[in-house]
């Protein structure tokens, strides 16, 4: 799957949740003795923390317009939906559909 400013936030999101729910799971889950937390919970930690920058990382190489190369300008919360742009706003070229 080619990367593209259509899917990218897509691939975010997923990173994103995906990168919550697994520093959620190393924060809340015990480590495998109770005195002693182990190693679980810290690389669980590190591993989401990983992935929401890695989804942060690809959205801003990516949503740009395919044309100018400029950075469309983002207007909403992470996870609300919000359709591509149809055309870009500096260069005025029309994006693909």
């Amino acid at each position: 799957m080619k990367i593209t400013y259509k899917n990218v936030r897509k691939i975010r999101l997923i990173l994103l949740s995906l990168g919550t729910a697994v520093l959620l799971a190393g924060l809340l889950l015990p480590g495998s003795h109770p005195d002693e937390p182990g190693l679980f919970p810290l690389i669980a930690a590190f591993s989401g923390i990983t992935l929401v920058l890695a989804g942060a990382v690809i959205y801003f190489i990516y949503w740009r317009c395919p044309h100018c190369k400029v950075l469309f300008k983002t207007r909403y919360f992470a996870f609300s939906p919000q359709p591509a742009p149809v055309l870009c706003e500096y260069c005025g070229q029309k994006l693909e559909e």
